[in-house]
């Protein structure tokens, strides 16, 4: 998530990630979805900020973000209140035919712009496809989402989200 990579969890990394999610899904930079999607990615970084930023430096350090992540953000309401609507709004931007669902082409261009290889999307994507049916609905990636925050299952498919360097079994 530190997208200039300077060590530290700011405002302006938030907002990146907005652009480039906005400028992977081909949604035109002003529209009011890709509006949305600044308020989303900057709302996340006010509650993570008030919740995390425990020295009042406006930054979050990687031993901040850790030490809060289930405290704060996932273990209360946050995930619902904050994460869910983010990832609703993302899955609903790179959902290009409208089925409310994403086919693998669709998680795959979401997660290689999120950093993972084409390869590793592929793999990510089979390993959350539980039922095989070839999509992803809104609800299979938000609970896949969270379960990556606080599943302590090291099997769990949701430690695939990433990449294989997340998950236990790669030795990530």
């Amino acid at each position: 998530m530190d997208k200039d990579g300077n060590g530290w969890l700011q405002a302006a990394d938030y907002e990146a990630m907005a652009r480039r999610l906005i400028t992977a899904s081909g949604t035109p930079a002003g529209s009011p979805a890709a509006v949305r999607m600044t308020e989303l990615a900057l709302g996340m970084w006010r509650a993570l900020e008030k919740r995390m930023d425990t020295d009042g430096d406006g930054r979050i350090s990687p031993e901040e973000f850790i030490a809060s992540t289930a405290r704060s953000v996932i273990g209360h309401d946050g995930y619902d209140r904050v994460i869910r609507p983010m990832m609703t709004h993302i899955i609903t931007l790179f959902d290009t035919d409208g089925d409310r669902r994403l086919s693998q082409d669709e998680f795959c261009a979401l997660f290689t712009c999120c950093g993972l290889t084409p390869a590793d999307a592929g793999i990510a994507f089979g390993k959350l496809d539980a039922d095989g049916d070839g999509h992803l609905t809104c609800d299979e990636i938000n609970t896949a989402v969270r379960a990556f925050f606080v599943s302590t299952d090291a099997d769990t498919p949701a430690n695939w989200l990433f990449g294989p360097l997340h998950h236990p079994s790669t030795g990530g």
